[in-house]
């Protein structure tokens, strides 16, 4: 377990306490701006406030011990 305060990564999305990053995209999505996380089709979507599409969608087999049902 990462120490309080750490960043845990679920293959390339990485959860911290400032927000969530999704390389290949710069930076990240701090937890104030985020308006929704969920499986769309096959894919983890994260949405941003102010966007019109999502900020990030990372397909569901590139996450180690994620189910999708």
């Amino acid at each position: 377990m990462p120490e309080r305060g750490g960043t845990v990564r679920f293959g390339g999305i990485a959860v911290a306490t400032a927000g969530v990053a999704t390389p290949p995209r710069p930076g990240a999505v701090a937890w104030g701006r985020i308006r929704k996380v969920g499986v769309e089709n096959g894919l983890v979507v994260l949405s941003e406030e102010g966007r019109r599409t999502a900020w990030s969608r990372t397909p569901v087999e590139r996450i180690p011990d994620a189910t999708s049902s």
